[in-house]
């Protein structure tokens, strides 16, 4: 069986648009749900906008469901690994 390769961390100026497999340890600013409803099946849907980062930038993060209580628990910090970026003006 082969080893797994040890996760690349990096830091928040190194992000580019459009990179996936992004790892990083930044810190939880602020968060906010902006979508919360109900679908026709029952089932709930939550989709928050989180203000994260270290000492080298800021970037918004979008969560979603229990992604969400993660981002306001206990721990202000958090690892994103295997990350997607996505640009929007």
């Amino acid at each position: 069986m082969a080893s797994l390769a040890k996760p690349t961390f990096i830091k928040v100026d190194q992000l580019k648009p459009g990179a996936s497999g992004a790892n990083l340890v930044v810190k939880v600013l602020s968060c906010q749900v902006v979508v919360d409803r109900t679908r026709a099946d029952g089932s709930r849907i939550r989709i928050g906008e989180c203000v994260v980062g270290d000492d080298t930038g800021c970037i918004i993060l979008t969560a979603r469901n229990a992604q969400i209580d993660c981002m306001t628990g206990e721990t202000p910090t958090i690892v994103i690994r295997n990350s997607k970026v996505e640009m929007f003006r």
